[in-house]
């Protein structure tokens, strides 16, 4: 275990490599690229750029608050009707990462962060299926047009329209002035060296990337803390009853308070265990 982690740490560092996930994203971002040059440039400077923009600051937690407020909207607008809580959390989530990346944030009804949105949940659907599988088991039906070609199709969706926000933002950027990832990693493209790994087909994949890293884990935590609150009602109301008592009125609660907040920490790392 010594020799593998810390001895020969760099030959163990990589990820198991996927055919079809490499495939689809052409080897090309940070998350599920292998380990190497490229990959400690770009980690390296998404790390810096995210804490940069608020990755475990108080900022960020003020972005969240504000999207919660378009959450708590969403439910009361809905209150006896029918709501998918999926994709309400998936806009949540998408929304708080969008502002990150790209400095802006969509309405939930909007056609654009729905077709992102449904274009994703495809390619996980497939990427996590049957015929993922068959892709890499079997090399003579990769050129047929069978259902995994939708997850080739999804991809180019969203780096169109990760191109259009990149033109745009080329467009009204002021350089040294970053309003976002994406400003940043522009100002990072205009004083590239030769050695460089930079580019802005890498700028579209690494934006999908972290999308999908900040999207997904977050909405699917949310759906099964409400799955895990509705089943079991009376946990839902002493975690309520908790809440009420720390914030004495308040209508936001905020990280520190959950120190104040034994139960309800107790159930949210039950939530996290379950996942």
């Amino acid at each position: 275990m010594k020799e593998a982690i810390v001895v020969k740490a760099t030959d163990f560092a990589g990820r198991p490599q996927d055919l079809f996930i490499n495939d689809v994203t052409q080897r090309k971002g940070v998350v599920m690229v292998d380990y190497g040059p490229m990959w400690r440039e770009h980690r390296r400077f998404a790390l810096k750029t995210l804490r940069n923009f608020g990755l475990g600051k108080k900022s960020m937690e003020d972005r969240i608050l504000e999207e919660i407020q378009h959450t708590v909207k969403t439910l009361e607008k809905n209150s006896g009707q029918t709501l998918s809580p999926q994709v309400m959390f998936h806009n949540a989530a998408s929304n708080i990462i969008c502002q990150v990346l790209f400095g802006k944030r969509y309405k939930y009804d909007d056609q654009t962060i729905k077709l992102i949105v449904r274009c994703f949940a495809e390619m996980t659907k497939i990427a996590n299926g049957p015929w993922a599988m068959l892709y890499d088991s079997i090399p003579l039906i990769r050129h047929l047009p069978l259902p995994f070609n939708k997850a080739f199709e999804n991809m180019e969706i969203f780096l169109s329209h990760a191109r259009c926000l990149v033109n745009e933002h080329k467009k009204t950027r002021v350089s040294g002035e970053p309003r976002d990832f994406v400003d940043c990693y522009l100002d990072e493209l205009e004083n590239k060296n030769d050695e460089s790994m930079f580019s802005e087909e890498q700028l579209r994949r690494i934006s999908f990337d972290l999308y999908v890293a900040a999207t997904d884990t977050t909405s699917n935590t949310l759906l099964t803390a409400f799955l895990y609150l509705m089943n079991y009602p009376h946990i839902q109301e002493q975690c309520q009853k908790e809440i009420d008592q720390v914030l004495e009125g308040k209508d936001r609660v905020t990280f520190e308070d959950r120190l104040s907040m034994p139960y309800m920490q107790v159930h949210c790392d039950v939530i996290i265990y379950c996942l």
